[in-house]
């Protein structure tokens, strides 16, 4: 495993990015807390691609579908046109976007929203502010501001479980959720029917991402990989020491966002990818 820093260190200490991804012809972007997006170059300086986004946008995550970028902000939902943002039909804060059975999905400050052939239309499942959510052939998992839900598609009925605080991120670990809540915690299917926080000590989890089938956590003190021994969850080092709040997968190498260190790589050997 060999690690790397972009070498932009005048710009690196003025941007806290909080998401990245690897878009279309695998261009590297990445947002940094209110004060734009960035695209990154290898040879390690970055340029600014805000053009189209209305003043005092805040994106809160940027994800690519179908060769298109998107950016979901708290000015709705955006798409790159060439060099510039272009809105759409998603006028309202949007936290997450997901393609699902053919179809694009994006969680927002009013319920699910869909994209059809006619455009993004309104969903009528859920009307509640929704960060993140999971589909399965039989049920569907939103994380939101009060806590797990989870629709049955065949009954049509719904399962609450108020954690204290919003889900804001979830994935699926070896057939159970595990989720971070608002306050940092983690949360994990306790296979009894109900959920249960998780909190390791002086830890503060951004997000659970899921890749290649594993589970990544984002925190405070670096970037984890997330398992499951004997109904507990353990965490296996894969970059310490700096706030990790995303990060992108291109082959071998993953692209790290940090708060305060830019944005680092970690280039695995192939005898290591197995093993992380």
């Amino acid at each position: 495993m060999r690690d790397s820093r972009f070498p932009f260190q005048q710009e690196r200490l003025l941007h806290h990015f909080s998401s990245i991804t690897i878009g279309p012809d695998d261009m590297l972007v990445a947002a940094a807390l209110g004060s734009g997006v960035y695209r990154i170059f290898k040879e390690g300086h970055m340029a600014c691609m805000d053009n189209g986004l209305p003043e005092g946008t805040i994106v809160n995550r940027l994800q690519q579908d179908r060769d298109v970028l998107y950016a979901c902000t708290n000015k709705g939902l955006f798409h790159l046109e060439g060099d510039s943002w272009q809105a759409d039909e998603v006028t309202v804060p949007c936290y997450q976007l997901k393609s699902e059975g053919g179809y694009c999905f994006a969680a927002t400050q009013y319920g699910i929203w869909c994209k059809s052939s006619k455009g993004w239309l309104k969903t009528d499942i859920y009307n509640q502010e929704v960060y993140d959510f999971i589909q399965s052939p039989d049920f569907l998992f939103l994380g939101s501001e009060c806590g797990l839900s989870i629709y049955d598609w065949y009954t049509s009925s719904w399962i609450h479980y108020p954690m204290g605080s919003p889900i804001t991120s979830m994935a699926s670990l070896q057939g159970r959720l595990v989720g971070t809540t608002g306050q940092g915690e983690l949360v994990f299917g306790n296979a009894k029917g109900a959920f249960d926080k998780v909190v390791f000590e002086r830890f503060f989890f951004y997000s659970v991402i899921a890749s290649g089938g594993k589970v990544y956590a984002c925190s405070n003190r670096g970037l984890f990989l997330l398992t499951c021994f004997r109904d507990n969850l353990r965490l296996i080092s894969i970059k310490q020491g700096i706030p990790v709040t995303d990060v992108a997968f291109g082959g071998s190498t993953f692209y790290l966002a940090t708060l305060y260190d830019g944005i680092q790589t970690i280039a695995l050997k192939k005898e290591e990818g197995g093993a992380v």
